[in-house]
């Protein structure tokens, strides 16, 4: 499904099988692909393609209440100034590549009572994004993926990376990740974690 103009209501559908073709920086077969604004993706199942759901340049939508599972890249993905998103109570679970959402140079978004689930990172923070408010979201089970392209960097609960600042991290549950509950890495400044929970995960790094 791609939604490329505005006020866009997609509820209540069964989404599967995109296909697996890319064309970097930001074509990817995606369940859902959005480039526009002031949309509601709410109530879908949306399983087994490259990514679930992906928004680029995209501002205003709010994603609530979806099943996103088995899918073999990002689960949800912000591309480049996919900003002032609400994204709250959708499970994602299986995601067997990359990580439950991704955020790459999006700012000002919002991610409440997500359940992110058996994913090989929950939250991959990267390139520039700024004062995203992340809050009470469970995030369990972060293995190791082989398949990834930087095995190294999966198996966390949260990774912030690449000069990301003034990012909140609050009332978060992260537990059983196979390397660290939340890895800070390249210079990123001024963002809040407070009053989360990590437990059975590494050493938070």
């Amino acid at each position: 499904v791609k939604i490329s103009v505005n006020d866009v209501t997609i509820n209540g559908f069964t989404i599967i099988n995109s296909g697996e073709n890319k064309n970097p920086p930001n074509h990817y077969d995606s369940g859902i692909y959005i480039s526009s604004n002031n949309n509601y993706i709410l109530n879908n199942d949306i399983c087994f393609n490259l990514m679930g759901i992906l928004l680029v340049n995209s501002k205003d939508n709010e994603i609530y209440s979806n099943r996103i599972t088995d899918n073999i890249e990002d689960a949800i993905s912000l591309f480049p100034e996919s900003n002032n998103n609400i994204i709250t109570y959708n499970t994602i679970m299986n995601t067997t590549k990359e990580e439950a959402i991704l955020l790459w140079r999006s700012s000002y978004n919002n991610f409440e009572h997500n359940y992110l689930i058996n994913n090989s990172n929950g939250f991959y923070i990267v390139g520039r994004c700024k004062e995203n408010k992340i809050r009470i979201n469970l995030i369990n089970i972060c293995f190791i993926s082989f398949q990834s392209s930087s095995p190294r960097l999966t198996g966390n609960g949260i990774v912030i990376d690449s000069f990301c600042s003034d990012n909140t991290f609050s009332w978060n549950d992260i537990e059983n990740c196979s390397r660290y509950g939340a890895y800070l890495r390249n210079t990123c400044i001024s963002n809040k974690f407070y009053f989360n929970d990590f437990i059975n995960s590494g050493e938070q790094h």
